[in-house]
């Protein structure tokens, strides 16, 4: 079997809908009411947008039909079908595609007949290489093709067409019928197939070349389509008009839905006819399709209606629990249900919509900036503002608290609200948490103290009475009058807790930003992440749904978890979950997790979620009608980088392998349930989660007997394919023995040496493996330590700046800032090992670093001790960064110095020349590819490295120099950064040493090209920096960091707010208060990427300035959004003085500064 040729396109999902599900009008009732549309064009992977046939083969594929090729789509992405590229495809220009009875798939094409997909390949099949207007596949085997030179038919067992001679009319389409056999329109009416003769069932009428679509329906009936509309045939043969009207373009296209009794009909738009004894019943229009010109229609095998277009690409009616609520587009945070009759939503900039369900007006009955909203119980809606909380009747407003009156923080903004059984209510602000009894007084609690966590956002009572409150430090309940916090049993905090709520036995679901779900039963506390299939671990609210399901809102996803599967990962019965997952590819937004609130119960008993573009409604009815995941396929196999076929893997020949398989379960109800895990049984029994990819991937493969098996996530039933590697000869028992007995001790010295040289090939790549694990784990480490860094250095700077120099606290200080500033450079080295620096390429010649480094190192060269640099190629050149590749070159030249001199040895020589590799070299090295390579080796003439340190010495914090002589001289990350740097620049780097002798570390990097060109920097003028009015915001979720930057600020004369919540952050500056804004780029509620964004794409120009503790987590395809986007970038931790001249170059001067009124 030949894989088919593949042209893969992500399907993204922002590229691949058209926006929020849309509640479909229905003339009729609300047939339409539970379903949604899909939308896909060229930018989303299909070759064309013309479609113009839709067609399902067994393994669930869908098949797409354009001018431009074929597609095949798995509910995820499309895989195209190129004549160029697939030998058999006679032509691009698709225009029929038909499944016969066998799961073959046929192919019609406008200028190259008609093809066959068997088994993964086409066949042409021969026929007329002229238009193809129509194919159809009978149930006795027989394939009908209508072409432009009249009716031909296939018969089983038969490869090529034959006239249909008789035939007394130009052919329009065919059809079968139960009750009327084969039936063939044309455009002087149709003709049914009775005693090998043609008998007309009547006229139609129609010009000459009409097309005359038919088919036949599940009782037996046939609609014929026409230009003047749809005819149904009558036991009197006589044709009935259904009385559509004519068609704009062409015939009315006719599709039968597989257990419905109706048709479905399209020429400009779509409509659904229903069917009873008595003929046409209903007609349902999806009004959402109204106006396109319609080609193709198709109902899969999840009753989902595919339409074709002319030019404006493929859409896909489906069924859905989802529904959007007209309420307004955009960002909204907060919903509420004062009564039974109306929904309220608080959007992103603090205005509030209102909505009533029976579908009346929206409104806006508040431009103030508004906080929260709630219901109150009696049908009133509580609304905060700045300091003070109101409760509406209508358009009555009572004032429920004022802050300033009430003695409290006056800035207090109330973002949730609970009331006890007693009357007493309870609201959450970020500054603590507001206490009203039913006597009029209150009570006012800070966050952070008396057992409460601090930065304060939700409240609930539990049904046993007891009250809940939640916040950035984590989660508390009020027992005995006194607020007792709640801790995680494991290493994971439960932290950031922003909604709280209840199922119907009393088990507390926490939704955090960042650490998953959590759930609370009694005193035990379980957590719930990826390790349990939880993929988004940003929540904004988690409702349970009163049908054993919990609904949870994720950053871009809505999950229905089943109660089940939670327990039954929380009792160490099951390791995952299984997910219904809703993306934006199912009709959910992303998810705005605004504020507690962002997820309640209607009143009409469905579930309301917030999202980046409106309000979403869910039916958990609805839920059980969709379709069951289907079991998926191993579609191909690669053995060491080439294609196989599947059955080829049962006899591979000796030595080690790499595998890769590839494999889908096609879905298009649901693309993001289609959940997969595998494993390779022999080599790996754990079952490993699939990704996106939907690829697994096993290297050094040895000889045996394995198992590839994948199946739906949580699945007992898994598809499974068999891989046998023969062994080598070397590995075969009765080769040892027989080289015994014929050879001598000879032969089993050479099977000996064969045999060591693998288990040391099989050491490196588990070094390297090794070597890998532990960069991902120095990166996240760096990336931490970094965060926690800045306020150390920082608070530190500010308080030595405050002291006197003669105060004897002051030197104390000074050490603090000094350890801080070891600790940093130590960070810098973990970054660099992991390959996350940063870094700025150019054309670098290793000579010139050669010479600095040796002007660095030439103090530590006395006596007769000599660093060699004769064999240097002047000419070498490699293409990266130049301080990164001075630092590799640094590091080794100086432990090179440090072995002689422990060691009494004299010289350390470099050579440097270019190498030309091969293929086998470059692949036995790990390497790109074969081409030209710069060559470095150092050689020192030192004790050399024992065997037990050897395997260590690119591990980070790896040291030999223990002694109290070297005390201080490394950090055991030299040669971890080499090892780290050298991979980041694409290179591998060798050792060879010898006991007694000395060591040789080899280089091997990219050389780079004569078109290189050298990326220096540019002669940069400088430019008086302009005067800066108005305010300063920084945001940044981290409590130690972001009033740190906002004081240092402060202190240089701008006048600076802190925010810790980014989505208030941006409610702030669409309020026109702020001039620039000092972001952090890793926040668990929305990143500085994306705040940047979004300010952006609202047409904020501010200057934008990022921190960021990982710059190589920064990664932005296009580098001209990043200039766009941000004025500056900072890498924490920074002092005072960085921050401060980032904001001069970048945002300006204070304007009281340059009068002369800011401090110096």
């Amino acid at each position: 079997m030949t894989p088919l040729p593949r042209i893969s396109t992500a399907l993204m999902l922002g590229l691949a809908v058209t926006g929020p599900v849309e509640a479909l009008q229905d003339p009729v009732g609300l047939e339409n009411r539970g379903f949604g549309l899909r939308h896909w064009t060229v930018a989303s992977g299909l070759p064309q947008d013309t479609i113009t046939a839709i067609e399902q083969t067994r393994d669930g594929y869908l098949w797409i039909g354009t001018f431009g090729g074929l597609a095949r789509f798995d509910g995820r992405e499309f895989e195209q079908v190129l004549r160029v590229l697939t030998p058999g495809l006679p032509d691009d220009r698709i225009t029929a595609l038909e499944l016969d009875g066998s799961g073959a798939l046929w192919v019609g094409t406008q200028f190259g007949g008609v093809a066959r997909l068997v088994d993964g390949n086409f066949m042409r099949v021969p026929a007329p290489a002229v238009d193809c207007r129509d194919l159809f596949a009978a149930p006795d085997g027989r394939v009908w093709a209508v072409l432009d030179e009249g009716l031909y038919t296939c018969s089983p067992g038969e490869s090529k067409f034959r006239p249909v001679e008789d035939f007394p009319a130009r052919p329009e389409g065919v059809a079968w019928s139960r009750t009327r056999g084969i039936v063939v329109s044309g455009a002087e009416g149709l003709y049914q197939q009775s005693d090998g003769r043609w008998r007309p069932l009547g006229p139609i009428g129609l010009p000459d070349r009409t097309r005359v679509p038919v088919v036949a329906l599940t009782d037996g009936a046939i609609v014929v389509g026409t230009p003047q509309g749809a005819y149904l045939p009558s036991r009197s043969d006589e044709l009935d008009n259904l009385g559509l009207e004519p068609a704009p373009v062409d015939p009315w296209l006719v599709e039968a839905p597989p257990r419905e009794r109706g048709a479905w009909l399209g020429s400009i738009g779509v409509s659904l006819l229903s069917f009873g004894d008595s003929g046409l019943i209903s007609r349902l229009v999806v009004d959402a399709l109204d106006g396109y010109e319609i080609r193709a229609l198709f109902v899969d095998d999840e009753d989902s209606l595919w339409i074709g277009t002319t030019g404006d690409g493929l859409f896909q009616r489906f069924r859905t629990p989802l529904e959007s609520v007209a309420i307004g587009t955009g960002e909204f945070k907060q919903l509420a249900f004062p009564d039974g009759r109306t929904i309220v939503a608080l959007d992103a900039r603090g205005h509030i919509h209102r909505l009533a369900l029976d579908g009346g007006e929206v409104d806006s009955p508040s431009t103030d900036l508004v906080y929260g909203v709630a219901a109150w119980g009696d049908g009133r809606l509580l609304v905060a503002h700045d300091g003070r909380v109101d409760l509406w009747d209508g358009d009555r407003v009572e004032v429920l608290f004022d802050a300033a009156a009430s003695g409290f923080p006056p800035e207090l903004r109330c973002i949730c609200t609970a009331r006890m059984p007693d009357g007493t209510t309870w609201m959450t602000a970020p500054q603590g948490l507001v206490e009203l009894r039913l006597d009029g007084t209150s009570s006012f609690h800070p966050a952070g103290t008396d057992g409460l966590p601090t930065g304060l956002s939700s409240v609930r009572v539990a049904p046993d009475g007891v009250l809940w409150v939640g916040g950035f430090g984590g989660l508390s309940r009020r027992i005995d009058e006194r607020f007792v916090p709640l801790s995680s049993p494991t290493e994971v905090p439960l932290e950031v807790v922003r909604t709280i709520s209840f199922d119907h036995r009393g088990v507390a679901w926490i939704g955090t930003y960042g650490l998953g779900l959590w759930r609370v039963e009694g005193d035990r506390v379980f957590g719930y992440g990826n390790a349990h299939g939880l993929d988004d671990l940003m929540l904004s609210g988690a409702l349970p749904d009163g049908r054993g399901r919990l609904w949870v809102a994720g950053n871009r996803t809505l999950l229905a978890l089943e109660l089940e599967d939670l327990d039954a990962v929380a009792g160490g019965e099951r390791r995952f979950m299984t997910p219904i997952v809703f993306g934006p590819n199912s009709g959910m937004s992303e998810a705005s997790g605004g504020s507690p609130g962002a997820a309640v119960v209607g009143s009409d008993g469905r579930l309301y979620f917030t999202t980046v573009s409106g309000v979403v409604a869910v039916d958990p009815e609805l839920i059980d009608e969709l379709p069951a995941a289907k079991p998926p396929t191993v579609e191909r196999a690669r053995l060491n980088g080439e294609a196989v076929a599947l059955g080829d893997l049962t006899n591979l020949g000796p030595g080690r392998v790499d595998l890769e398989f590839e494999f889908a379960a096609p879905t298009f109800v649901l693309p993001q349930a289609a959940a997969l895990e595998y494993r390779l049984q022999g080599y790996r029994d754990e079952w490993q989660r699939a990704w996106s990819d939907d690829q697994a991937r096993f290297t050094n493969v040895g000889s045996g007997s394995y198992r590839f098996e994948v199946r739906a996530l949580g699945e007992s039933r898994a598809t499974a394919v068999e891989v046998k590697v023969q062994p080598r000869l070397v590995e075969r028992p009765w080769f040892l023995a027989l080289t015994t007995v014929l050879v001598g001790s000879g032969g089993w010295l050479l099977v000996r040496r064969l045999q060591l040289r693998a288990r040391r090939r099989r050491a490196e790549l588990e070094r390297q493996r090794r070597l890998t694990s532990i960069g991902s784990l120095a990166g996240g480490l760096a990336h931490d330590l970094n965060n926690l860094l800045a306020p150390i250095m920082g608070y530190s700077e500010l308080v030595a700046q405050a002291l006197d120099p003669d105060d004897p606290l002051r030197g104390s200080v000074d050490r603090i800032h000094e350890a801080g500033a070891r600790a940093s450079e130590l960070v810098r080295e973990m970054l660099a090992f992991a390959g996350r620096g940063e870094r700025k390429r150019s054309r670098v010649v290793v000579a010139e670093l050669l010479d600095e480094v040796l002007r660095v190192l030439e103090p530590r060269l006395q006596g007769s001790r000599e660093l060699d640099l004769d064999d240097v190629d002047p000419s070498v050149s490699v293409e990266g960064d130049s301080t990164q590749l001075h630092r590799v070159l640094m590091n080794l030249c100086s432990n090179a110095l440090d072995a002689i001199e422990e060691h009494g040895g004299l010289r350390v020589a470099v050579v440097v020349r270019e190498a030309e590799l091969g293929p086998s070299r470059a692949h036995s090295l790990g390497l790109l590819g074969p081409g030209a390579y710069a060559e470095i080796e150092v050689t020192d003439d030192g004790g050399g490295i024992a065997s037990g340190a050897l395997e260590h010495i690119f591990e980070p914090f790896f040291t030999t120099k223990l002694s109290h002589r070297d005390r201080g001289r490394g950090s055991g990350m030299g040669l971890a950064v080499v090892h780290g740097l050298v991979a980041a620049h694409q290179g591998v780097v060798e050792v060879t040493t010898e006991l007694g002798v000395g060591t040789t570390f080899r280089l091997l990097l990219p050389a780079a090209n004569a078109q290189s060109e050298d990326r220096g920097q540019a002669l940069i003028h400088p430019v008086p920096p302009p005067p800066f009015r108005g305010r300063l915001l920084v945001v940044d979720d981290d409590p130690a960091v972001g009033p740190l930057v906002a004081d240092m600020a402060r202190r240089s004369g701008y006048q600076t707010l802190y925010s810790q919540d980014p989505v208030d952050a941006l409610l702030q500056v669409r309020s026109g208060r702020f001039a620039a804004v000092v972001v952090d780029l890793d926040m668990p509620d929305l990143d500085g990427l994306e705040v940047a964004r979004r300010l952006r794409s609202e047409s904020f120009e501010l200057p934008i300035v990022l921190m960021t503790g990982a710059p190589g987590r920064l990664v932005v395809e296009d580098q001209e959004e990043l200039a766009r986007l941000f004025a500056a970038t900072l890498t924490k931790p920074f002092s005072e003085r960085d921050l401060i001249d980032a904001l001069r170059q970048h945002v300006g001067v204070p304007s009281d500064e340059l009068t002369g009124g800011a401090n110096p």
